[in-house]
């Protein structure tokens, strides 16, 4: 009977990974009180939910800051992704709220976008931290998300023109059988090949990660 290989240790995560986790996450959290100040004390009532969300957005920023000292070094970047994914959730649910009852606030309503930007774009950078620490574990990390992003760039540009342009022919109905038939066979046509090439766009991204794994990156060190 053969012995299971023994599970691989992931590697530590770099010094500059620690510091800007420490960082972004210490800004989270001090982003917490003023937002707890108007759920809990500006309005007529209070808002509990988003008081909770708060709470649990303060919670992920103390494990952020727990990361970046050192913590959780067998799934640092995992826990940063947790982090991450919380302050994406939390952060969107609050705004929902906020602008609910505050949007015709003169003093809180001019900062509630500025606000949730804020928090997407904390939560985009401590993902993006968590990203770093397990490609640099592997170069095929880098190779692989260079090839998924590569891929993803025409179904974005085609995206983003069609929603600043209005898609041209392909966005307005056209007065006649033949006209409207070709424009409907272009849109499905035009749909399966963006499908495609999100789909392979999104394999090569989750690619990047699987290469990250310990295993995967002891396999590409060069033997001694």
């Amino acid at each position: 009977m053969t012995e299971p290989a023994p599970q691989q240790t992931p590697p530590p995560p770099p010094g500059p990974a620690r510091w800007a986790a420490l960082g972004l996450s210490a800004a989270l959290a001090i982003s917490v009180p003023p937002v707890l100040f108007v759920t809990l004390i500006r309005g007529d009532a209070v808002l509990w939910f988003s008081s909770i969300f708060e709470l649990l957005v303060l919670a992920a920023a103390v494990s952020g800051i727990a990361s970046g000292l050192g913590r959780f070094v067998n799934g640092w970047a995992l826990s940063l992704a947790c982090v991450a994914g919380t302050v994406l959730v939390c952060a969107v649910f609050a705004f929902l709220e906020i602008r609910a009852n505050f949007g015709s606030e003169p003093d809180v309503a001019g900062l509630i976008k500025p606000y949730l930007a804020l928090r997407l774009a904390l939560a985009a950078a401590i993902a993006g931290v968590a990203s770093a620490a397990v490609f640099s574990r592997n170069r095929a990390c880098w190779i692989a998300l260079a090839k998924g992003l590569l891929v993803l760039v025409p179904p974005v540009a085609i995206v983003a023109w069609y929603v600043a342009t209005g898609g041209g022919f392909l966005g307005a109905t056209r007065p006649t059988p033949g006209g409207e038939a070709a424009r409907l066979i272009l849109l499905t046509l035009g749909g399966l090949i963006l499908v495609g090439f999100v789909s392979v766009g999104g394999h090569l991204l989750i690619r990047a990660y699987e290469l990250g794994r310990p295993e995967e990156a002891s396999r590409a060190q060069p033997q001694a």
